[in-house]
């Protein structure tokens, strides 16, 4: 499986995530609890811009693991793109509590406070999860 997740890596490296995520969502069927896989799978959907499904695929990774940061902060990211600004918020919360110096957190979080208090929208328009 290992070697599978590797090519699979490789072809989102080189911007192939369509084709990547056919091979992620065969490996799912197979292993649905595997968080790694669900986390791909959510990447593949952010970066094609399937956010739903993206969001979908991330919180079955953080279900999996709830401590691993790197599944939330993506989650963060994919619900502050969809516009859940309050979701995103409670996330990236979430990832403070597990590591205050984790930075990106900590800005992503400031800048959706700040948004919401001037009554704003905060636009992630283009932007890939790498």
């Amino acid at each position: 499986m290992n070697e599978r997740i590797e090519a699979i890596k490789q072809l989102m490296v080189q911007d192939q995530y369509n084709e990547a995520c056919k091979r992620l969502i065969v490996l799912f069927e197979k292993n649905f609890r595997d968080p790694e896989v669900s986390f791909l799978l959510g990447k593949c959907f952010f970066n094609t811009g399937d956010i739903s499904n993206a969001i979908r695929f991330y919180r079955k990774a953080v279900e999996l693991r709830p401590w691993k940061r790197e599944f939330l902060l993506a989650l963060g990211r994919a619900y502050e793109v969809f516009g859940e600004n309050i979701k995103a918020i409670e996330v990236y919360r979430k990832v403070l509590e597990l590591s205050p110096e984790y930075l990106l957190a900590g800005e992503r979080l400031m800048a959706l406070i700040r948004a919401s208090s001037r009554g704003s929208k905060v636009s992630l328009n283009n932007m890939t999860l790498n």
